[in-house]
C-alpha cells in the first residue's frame, strides 16, 4: 500500500546504514564525519552515545545542508575497504616515527637502543 511517503521505501536502508555506522569505532565514526565535513555544531558531542552520534549524522547529511547518505554510504565504504581519501595506515607511520626518535634520544645520549631478538 502506498501512502505517499517515500521513506517507506528506504527505510531498510537507512536502518542498515545506521546500523553499519552504530558499529564503528568512535575513532572511525569521528574520522567519517570530519571525511564528509560535519559540522561541530550540528554533531551530537563526544560524551554522547553512539546512536545519538550516529542520528545527529544521518539527520545532517539528509538535509538540505548535508551532503545526501549516499555520500555518506561512499565514505563508509572507503573507510571499510580501506580505499579511497583515507586508506593511509597513521597508526604504521606514528609507531616508525616514535620508535626512530626513541632511538636518535637514547644515542645521543650515549647509549645504545636495545634491539629486539
Amino acid at each position: 500500500m502506498d501512502n505517499g511517503d517515500s521513506r517507506s521505501d528506504s527505510y531498510g536502508d537507512r536502518t542498515q546504514l545506521f546500523d553499519a555506522l552504530s558499529n564503528l569505532s568512535p575513532h572511525y565514526l569521528e574520522r567519517l564525519m570530519v571525511g564528509v565535513n560535519m559540522p561541530r555544531m550540528n554533531r551530537a558531542g563526544a560524551a554522547a552515545k553512539i546512536g545519538d552520534q550516529v542520528s545527529a549524522l544521518l539527520e545532517w547529511a539528509d538535509s538540505n545542508l548535508g551532503p545526501g547518505l549516499d555520500e555518506i554510504r561512499n565514505y563508509l565504504n572507503h573507510l571499510q575497504n580501506g580505499t579511497g581519501p583515507i586508506d593511509f595506515d597513521f597508526s604504521g607511520y606514528l609507531q616508525a616515527v616514535c620508535l626512530s626518535g626513541a632511538e636518535n634520544f637514547l644515542e645521543s645520549h650515549g647509549r645504545r637502543p636495545r634491539r629486539s631478538k
